[in-house]
């Protein structure tokens, strides 16, 4: 048969290059991410043991990639050990008998809102006491956006309206956006305050945020009661998801506020 190839004149040279020589071996991606992969199979009953662990390891993609390495099978368990070292050591799972392990609530938390190891940590570590700056602090540290330099001053004049209610400290007229945390934490009240930029791509930013941030907040109310038991954080969290969803900041800010043609 004949096969016949329609692609653009900068895909060509990939294309010729696959055909005549065929694709690289395939790599596997799962070692930045193992993670969050071992712990979803702890939180669903699949992983019950370090040994079961270990078991599961070896069956994956990324065993197959490694087998052929020197001592292939003692690094995988080496690197087993280290990851549910880290699950134990945020608070995730417990030991049982016989090297059992035991899933706490943040470890089904963070499996079901798909929450990151990283995303997780920060959680954890979150006082039960946060107020509504704090969280929007939290959250701004969570979300990596890059800084352009021609939106800086659009962020900077927004920055000294009534918009952003809560302001980073000093001068208003001094403050500059230099990092991602502040830009996040600006778009956040944005987001609330229904500001429109005229920037497309910080309109489309604040999209992203939104989903974002939604998540994360979830994963936090959720961990809070399951975990910590205490209603202060989770409803925190409540009232800031609550307010970038419907974009008013609370009873004060007027029901057709929710309403962005009004």
């Amino acid at each position: 048969g004949v096969a016949v190839v329609l692609t653009d004149n900068d895909s060509k040279p990939t294309v010729e290059h696959v055909l005549n020589f065929g694709l690289k071996p395939a790599r596997s991606k799962m070692l930045p991410r193992l993670v969050e992969a071992l712990n979803t199979e702890v939180s669903q009953g699949i992983i019950r043991s370090v040994g079961s662990a270990k078991r599961w390891l070896q069956t994956t993609f990324f065993f197959s990639c490694k087998k052929k390495e020197h001592e292939a099978i003692s690094a995988i368990r080496e690197l087993c050990d280290e990851t549910v070292t880290r699950l134990r050591q945020l608070g995730l799972v417990q030991d049982g008998e016989n090297r059992s392990i035991i899933p706490r609530p943040g470890s089904h938390v963070m499996n079901h809102h798909m929450i990151s190891h990283d995303e997780m940590a920060r959680i954890v570590s979150w006082p039960n006491d946060s107020d509504l700056r704090q969280i929007l602090s939290f959250l701004s540290k969570l979300i990596d956006i890059p800084v352009r330099r021609n939106e800086k001053t659009e962020l900077k004049e927004v920055h000294k309206t009534a918009i952003v209610r809560y302001k980073f400290p000093g001068q208003l007229s001094k403050f500059t956006v230099k990092t991602s945390n502040h830009k996040v934490y600006i778009l956040l009240q944005c987001i609330i305050g229904r500001h429109e930029f005229d920037n497309s791509t910080l309109r489309q930013e604040m999209a992203s945020i939104t989903n974002s941030a939604t998540k994360i907040l979830h994963a936090a109310q959720a961990y809070s009661l399951q975990h910590t038991h205490d209603g202060r954080l989770a409803l925190e969290c409540y009232r800031l998801t609550r307010s970038i969803v419907l974009c008013q900041w609370g009873i004060d800010s007027g029901v057709l506020n929710a309403i962005h043609v009004v």
